[in-house]
């Protein structure tokens, strides 16, 4: 039975520490979000063809996975 002893001001860090990774996670989530958000509006943009199907079908594998309830799950806050 070998308890790790913690004190106040270690239980604070690692509730400072939790958030700064919560948050990193949230601004990597938001970033990606608007990165696939400007690449919709460049394949709007393209002519239609082969290339611009395989473009939409890789985009919507992409918003698929951004929006997964795993990754959300990882962005929810909890109290």
């Amino acid at each position: 039975m070998n308890k790790k002893f913690t004190t106040p001001i270690d239980e604070q860090v690692k509730r400072i520490m939790d958030a700064r990774n919560r948050f990193a996670v949230l601004v990597a989530f938001n970033d990606l979000v608007e990165q696939l958000v400007q690449t919709d509006k460049l394949i709007k943009m393209m002519p239609d063809g082969e290339e611009k199907e395989l473009m939409l079908k890789s985009q919507q594998e992409s918003w698929e996975l951004i929006m997964s309830e795993s990754m959300c799950d990882r962005i929810m806050l909890e109290e």
